[in-house]
């Protein structure tokens, strides 16, 4: 449904996290392999200082801003990215100094000062596929590391097929496994919409909502109701399953404009992220 990690030659994109006028962007896109000095994924290598520093600069001593780079993973498998090359990556990290750190300490260093650790990173995963609970969640555990998962409201628990229709689909984690994840402490579930991440081969009709923009015969007003009643769908299963608080969303296929940045600001939600290339710089206050 969504855009897919490759086995080889991936490029990880950092996502852009918008948080009330709180960040901004520098335009950067960094493959994981030159960013930690290789073209081929090591056994056990350490980034370079040079590669180190492209990635994520310290945390001032002040706390003053900080850059944060956002790690965007879908699923895990033989056919996209495996689980030997995903656990390379944790490992890399590891090796690395990088801490990974949830939202919730994020909105706490831009709302109340509250320090990062040294070499922040965000992991996230879209979609909800099963393969995050079965392979990436594991993992997570073992190396005691943080992640938001992003879901897809109307494939929740779908293992057979898309939505009510016959057409088969890659199994989704379900809400028991959702909160499992959450009662963690290393897992946050947070929103890929409810459904405005639509599938065109499997959808009936011709109004089909790849991502969540307006369309170009929908009116404000209609987009916004539109908008509100899917993210508040959204947001009310997830934390009747989870029991913790839904105020981020990564924006389907990264596509977003100001209605929508705003529409969703309306509802409470303290950050958005998309896919466009970039660093998150977080301003402290």
């Amino acid at each position: 449904m969504a855009k897919q990690n490759k086995t080889s030659g991936r490029r990880l994109l950092l996502l852009l996290a918008v948080i009330a006028a709180a960040l901004c962007a520098a335009a950067v896109l960094l493959d994981p392999l030159d960013m930690f000095g290789g073209s081929d994924l090591p056994e056990a290598k350490k980034p370079s200082s040079e590669s180190s520093q492209q990635f994520s600069d310290p945390v001032q001593a002040e706390g003053v801003s900080v850059q944060v780079p956002i790690l965007l993973y879908h699923h895990i498998s033989e056919d996209t990215l495996t689980q030997e090359q995903f656990q390379t990556e944790m490992q890399l990290l590891k090796d690395g100094g990088y801490h990974t750190v949830s939202f919730d300490q994020i909105f706490d260093f831009v709302e109340k000062g509250t320090p990062l650790p040294e070499k922040p990173v965000c992991l996230t995963f879209d979609d909800g596929y099963l393969s995050n609970y079965e392979i990436a969640y594991p993992l997570l555990k073992e190396y005691g590391m943080k992640a938001t998962f992003f879901a897809i409201g109307a494939t929740v628990g779908n293992t057979e097929h898309y939505k009510d229709t016959e057409f088969p689909i890659t199994p989704h984690y379900s809400y028991e496994q959702a909160k499992e994840m959450s009662d963690s402490g290393l897992v946050s579930i947070q929103s890929h919409t409810f459904d405005m991440h639509q599938w065109a081969p499997y959808e009936p009709g011709d109004r089909v909502r790849n991502n969540i923009l307006r369309w170009k015969d929908e009116t404000e007003e209609e987009y916004t109701e539109a908008l509100t009643a899917d993210f508040s769908k959204s947001r009310e299963e997830l934390e009747a399953a989870t029991g913790k608080p839904v105020n981020v969303l990564a924006y389907p296929g990264g596509q977003f404009d100001a209605l929508s940045e705003s529409v969703l600001r309306s509802l409470g939600v303290k950050a958005t992220l998309t896919i466009q290339p970039g660093k998150a710089k977080l301003t402290e206050g």
